[in-house]
């Protein structure tokens, strides 16, 4: 698209504007994103193609089809016409599902206008390397000495509590609900609607500010219940369930529901957290737990990764 530009009005102009010798309104355009793209022979890269407008989607599939050598011409541009050539090429992100938040589905012949990739959220193992690698020391060796190692198995389940969240997100897998189990009655089956905790929730919202607050168990904590749990206070069921598995993980372990409330989550009311830790429900969710395995796997990496190259461990590490 095209957009008004500003210039510096030279001394000669101003007197021609004043002595009438030409016009005093003069406009000017530069050429937008997709102009420049095919002017300059350069790729275009859309993020979240599937937040534009219907009306702009529409209008790329005559690019899309032109083949190379084509000439194009665009509506902000007036009748200029561009070559498509060989570098001209779109790049486009975008997440599937209507439970992102402005999002539409695609026409199904627009879709058929792209060669896809899908790209899934990291695994439990890569979101464990690099909550790692974040929390590390410069030198990339050993954790900072005020690291708490009773604390380091809490990266293994912070990594494996996203991984099911993710998952329920998009579908892979459903939960079963335990914080609100009735006596006598199977768990409910429920999957999360509009909230995930995403690789950059878990860096930037929750490892990098619990580094900056020097470990503590209360903090990390507290910034799961405010980055992640609060703002899904819209959605009281999405934000129960969220609670339910960070606590199944070993999360909030000394919290009441009055510590939920003072930071915003009021769908965690006291008798659900008493059901969920009552010793036959811990019984209950533990041997049903799909990522039972991965969670064992991840403490005992943990366990192997603390006592062999962190914790200040650097007589191993010199010789």
């Amino acid at each position: 698209s095209a957009a008004k530009v500003k210039r510096k009005i030279t001394d000669d102009e101003i007197i021609k504007y004043l002595t009438s010798q030409a016009s005093v309104t003069e406009t000017w355009f530069s050429y937008g994103p997709l102009g420049r793209a095919i002017k300059n022979d350069r790729p275009l890269v859309i993020d979240e193609l599937n937040m534009l407008p219907k009306e702009v989607q529409a209008r790329m599939n005559d690019i899309l089809l032109r083949p190379d050598g084509a000439k194009i011409t665009l509506q902000e541009n007036g009748a200029e016409e561009f070559v498509k050539r060989r570098g001209t090429r779109i790049i486009a992100t975008l997440n599937v599902g209507l439970q992102y938040t402005g999002t539409s589905d695609f026409n199904v012949a627009f879709g058929q206008r792209w060669k896809g990739e899908a790209m899934d959220y990291p695994s439990a193992a890569e979101s464990y390397d690099l909550m790692l690698a974040q929390l590390m020391r410069h030198d990339r060796v050993r954790l900072p000495e005020k690291f708490p190692p009773e604390l380091f198995g809490k990266i293994a389940d912070l990594a494996i509590s996203a991984r099911e969240i993710q998952e329920l997100f998009s579908g892979k897998t459903a939960t079963k609900r335990y914080m609100s189990l009735t006596q006598l009655a199977a768990p409910d089956v429920g999957a999360l609607k509009a909230h995930v905790v995403s690789t950059r929730d878990l860096m930037r919202g929750i490892i990098q500010p619990w580094k900056n607050g020097g470990f503590f168990l209360r903090d990390l904590d507290t910034l799961i219940a405010d980055k992640i749990l609060a703002p899904a206070h819209a959605h009281p069921n999405d934000q129960q369930m969220l609670a339910e598995i960070f606590i199944r993980r070993g999360f909030f372990a000394d919290w009441g529901s009055e510590d939920f409330a003072e930071h915003g989550i009021h769908s965690v009311d006291q008798d659900s957290l008493d059901k969920l830790r009552a010793d036959e429900v811990v019984a209950m969710y533990t041997a049903d737990d799909p990522f039972r395995d991965q969670a064992e796997q991840a403490h005992q990496m943990a366990g192997l990764i603390k006592a062999d190259l962190l914790i200040g461990n650097t007589s191993r590490i010199r010789s």
